[in-house]
């Protein structure tokens, strides 16, 4: 999967149920091409548009994979946002 399509995977950081801790455990244990480059790769702040002032979330981007921290938001990501 990770190789042949484009995937995002994010996480309100106020969510109880899903914790974003336990998404990064997760993605750290998956075995694919690109693991250890995401195991090195820096996470960086993400905005909505760049000139924007306030932090929307983090995100670590490796080849087709995104992983995103959403501030302000709990387990139902798009509606609390």
């Amino acid at each position: 999967l990770f190789d042949n399509y484009k995937i995002l995977i994010y996480n309100g950081l106020l969510d109880i149920i899903c914790a974003q801790a336990l998404t990064l455990n997760w993605v750290a244990d998956l075995q694919w091409s690109h693991s250890s480059d995401y195991k090195t790769a820096t996470r960086q702040v993400w905005k909505v548009n760049s000139t924007d002032d306030q932090v929307a979330g983090y995100i670590k981007i490796v080849n087709n994979f995104i992983l995103a921290g959403i501030r302000n938001a709990g387990h139902l990501v798009p509606g609390d946002q």
